[in-house]
C-alpha cells in the first residue's frame, strides 16, 4: 500500500478511536453515552443568560421545556423539584450563607444531571454557581471540566472562545486554591495547547510529568502532541509509558501501534494494535483495527 494511503487510513482510524473514546455522556475521553447523541446538544439559552449575569437560577421555564426533550420524565421531575427547592431557599435565606450552602446540593445534582445528558450550557451555569458558593479546589476543577467539555463541542467560534476562557479561569482558581493539584494543572495546560500559545501548555504538561511521571492525563496528551507534530519516536516513548501507567488503556496501545507504524517498525506496530484489539469491545473500533492489521500483514506491506 502506498504511504499516502496508509497515512489516510491511520488518520481515519485515529478519528474513529477518538470518537469512540469521547466522554460518552457521563463524562469522554473515557466513559459511556446517553440517548439521542445528547452530548452533541447545546443548551444555548441557559449559557446566554448565565453570561448576562443571571447565573444558574436564570434558567427559566422555556429552558426547562427544552430540557424535557432530552431528559426522561423521571429526570425532568427531579430537575424541577431541585430547582424549585433551590429557588425557594434563595428567596427565604437571602444572605444566609449557611442555609444556601446546605441547599447547594440541589445545584450540584442539576449540574451532574445536565452533564449526563449532554446539556453542557446548563451544566456550566449550575456548576459555576456551585463552585462560587462552595469554592473548593475540586468544585472549581469540575466547573472548569464542564466548560472545557462545552468548548470542545461548541460549533460557534464566539461560544468556543467564551468556554475556553471560562475553563482556563476555573482551572487557574483550582490551582490557586490547591497549588499541588496536578490534575488541574494538566487540564489548565490543555486550554493553552489549543490556543495561540501551545508551547505554554506543552511546557506545563512537561512540568506535570516531571512532578509525577505516572500522571496519565499529562502523559497521554504529550503523546498526542508528539503525534500531531510527527515526532513519532517521542510518541512511542509517551505511549509506552502510558501502557505502564494504565495497562488497560486501549488508546495507549492503539496510538503506540500507529506511532510504530509511522516509524516503519511493523512487528511492534502489529503487537500493539493486537493488544488494543483485545482491550476494546466496540465492534466499529475492532473492525478498523483489523483493517490496519490486515494491511500491515499483507504481502504488499512486507
Amino acid at each position: 500500500m502506498k504511504a499516502k494511503q496508509y497515512l489516510l487510513i491511520a488518520v481515519a482510524l485515529v478519528l474513529v478511536v477518538v470518537l469512540a473514546m469521547l466522554p460518552k455522556a457521563v463524562l469522554k475521553k473515557e466513559g459511556d453515552q446517553p440517548a439521542e447523541s445528547s452530548r452533541g446538544k447545546q443548551d444555548t439559552s441557559a449559557m446566554a443568560r448565565a453570561n448576562a449575569g443571571g447565573g444558574a437560577e436564570a434558567v427559566d421555564a422555556k429552558a426547562e421545556q427544552s430540557h424535557a426533550k432530552t431528559l426522561t420524565p423521571n429526570l425532568q421531575a427531579k430537575i424541577t423539584a431541585w430547582r424549585s427547592k433551590w429557588t425557594g431557599t434563595r428567596t427565604s435565606a437571602r444572605a444566609d450563607k449557611q442555609k444556601l450552602e446546605a441547599a447547594a446540593w440541589t445545584i450540584d445534582s442539576m449540574a451532574a444531571t445536565f452533564v449526563v445528558v449532554g446539556l453542557y450550557d446548563s451544566a456550566a451555569a449550575y456548576r459555576e454557581q456551585y463552585a462560587r458558593l462552595v469554592p473548593s479546589a475540586i468544585n472549581q476543577q469540575l466547573a472548569g471540566d464542564v466548560s472545557f467539555d462545552a468548548y470542545t463541542l461548541a460549533l460557534n467560534e464566539d461560544k468556543r472562545a467564551r468556554y475556553l476562557k471560562a475553563s482556563r479561569q476555573w482551572y487557574e482558581l483550582a490551582l490557586k486554591t490547591d497549588p499541588k493539584n496536578l490534575d488541574s494543572k494538566a487540564k489548565l495546560a490543555l486550554t493553552y495547547v489549543d490556543s495561540d500559545n501551545p508551547m505554554q501548555g506543552i511546557l506545563m504538561l512537561r512540568e506535570v510529568v516531571t512532578a509525577n511521571p505516572k500522571h496519565e492525563l499529562a502523559t497521554y496528551n504529550l503523546g498526542v502532541f508528539a503525534m500531531q507534530t510527527k515526532q513519532w519516536d517521542k510518541a512511542v516513548t509517551r505511549f509506552t509509558q502510558l501502557t505502564v501507567i494504565n495497562p488497560a488503556s486501549t488508546k495507549a496501545y492503539f496510538y503506540l501501534g500507529v506511532s510504530y507504524k509511522e516509524l516503519g517498525d511493523k512487528p511492534k506496530a502489529i503487537a500493539a494494535l493486537r493488544q488494543a484489539r483485545l482491550l476494546d469491545k466496540d465492534p466499529a473500533v475492532i473492525a478498523s483495527i483489523d483493517e490496519v492489521l490486515e494491511e500491515l500483514q499483507s504481502p504488499a506491506a512486507q
